[in-house]
């Protein structure tokens, strides 16, 4: 059946984000500690050029971004020393599980990128919500 669906999407909620957020709040120490060089030749070798200064570091080392960032800036945020949670975007929900797996692959740590698959709308309520508690 030529451009019928091709599967269910399972919508975040919560409890996901929550989770998320702590993996990758578990992470960030980790992998902000690596030397910019190291993350920058990981990002370099899952396909993402990364024009990077020596000695760049995060502001603020976990990310919750409601948008994805197009590859190089994910490129530059990762090799920045920032764990991040994305949201997939909902027309295109499965765009970046080859960037994912081709950063799995390279060596990325677990719990340092983390993709919801939800309503940014929604998550984002739930965020502000939580971070007012």
């Amino acid at each position: 059946m030529a451009g019928g669906p091709r599967g269910r999407r399972v919508l975040a909620g919560p409890e996901d984000l929550a989770r998320a957020m702590a993996v990758a709040a578990a992470a960030a120490p980790e992998w902000a500690a690596l030397p910019t060089e190291m993350r920058a030749g990981l990002m370099a070798e899952a396909g993402l050029e990364v024009p990077l200064a020596p000695h760049t570091a995060p502001a603020a080392p976990l990310l919750l971004r409601f948008t994805l960032p197009q590859p190089a800036k994910l490129g530059v945020l990762l090799a920045s020393g920032h764990a991040l949670v994305l949201v997939s975007p909902r027309a295109t929900p499965r765009a970046m599980l080859g960037l994912i797996e081709a950063l799995r692959g390279a060596g990325l740590p677990p719990g340092v990128l983390n993709l919801l698959n939800g309503h940014a709308a929604d998550l984002r309520q739930t965020s502000s919500a939580r971070s007012r508690d």
